[in-house]
């Protein structure tokens, strides 16, 4: 096989409890989670008025933040993301970023990324000096830093689900390969209704759910699946 599989041990301790802070839920806001339809919103941004829904349904689309605009991390990123530009559009995937800068001051970065990084920016970003969208997604975190925003990425599916969340500190920069390859893993499940292993890549083997029982699985794949371990069913990738 082309991955290389970790086997992973849970231990359980009936007797072990979970204790919050008072008042947890009280201070802890609503924000989208997987399955959830993202909530629509309208901004400016650097391509002009944006709704959410308008600019998204039918499409897969990344959207996230870039928490110091004008940051080097944040410059790094915007220039990759240019780059893959071809990568992205191929698989119907779009693109929003939100910062917490105007869109004159988005426009002039944009302006220094083309000059000193020789990329320009295809797709919109989203001024939100308020930090409204960026609290309504969560993106916001005192805890982290009072000023700015934690690097979270939203993955919405054309039906504008949410497909996929990721949240890093504001000194880890995102992995565009790492976006892709989550992009193409739920674009593959949403295809096939099959799971993507550890390290999974276009190509390898798929994970046959274990909602399937083994009548099911008989009629759908007959003999062309293994049984590497209990409850672990891969198949090749179907066409």
């Amino acid at each position: 096989m082309k991955n290389r599989w970790v086997k992973s041990i849970l231990h359980s301790n009936e007797h072990s409890n979970l204790t919050v802070p008072a008042g947890y839920r009280t201070r802890s806001p609503w924000v989208p989670k997987v399955g959830d339809i993202v909530p629509r919103f309208s901004a400016a941004s650097t391509l002009g008025p944006l709704d959410l829904f308008d600019f998204s349904e039918g499409h897969w689309t990344f959207l996230m933040n870039q928490p110091n605009a004008g940051g080097g991390v944040c410059t790094t990123e915007l220039a990759t993301l240019a780059l893959a530009k071809t990568d992205f559009l191929d698989r119907n995937c779009r693109l929003i970023s939100v910062t917490q800068e105007s869109v004159e001051a988005e426009t002039q970065w944009i302006n220094d990324i083309r000059i000193h990084c020789s990329q320009d920016i295809w797709f919109p970003m989203i001024a939100d000096p308020d930090l409204r969208i960026s609290n309504i997604f969560g993106m916001a975190h005192e805890t982290e830093n009072v000023q700015k925003a934690v690097r979270k990425t939203y993955l919405l599916d054309p039906s504008l689900r949410v497909a996929a969340i990721s949240e890093l500190p504001l000194n880890l920069g995102r992995s565009v390969s790492e976006m892709l390859r989550i992009l193409d893993a739920q674009k593959e499940f949403t295809r096939s209704g099959l799971a993507t292993p550890s390290d999974w890549r276009p190509g390898d083997p798929l994970v046959i759910p274990n909602s399937l029982d083994d009548d099911m699985v008989q009629e759908r794949f007959g003999d062309n699946f293994s049984m590497v371990a209990p409850g672990l069913k891969i198949v090749e990738p179907i066409s």
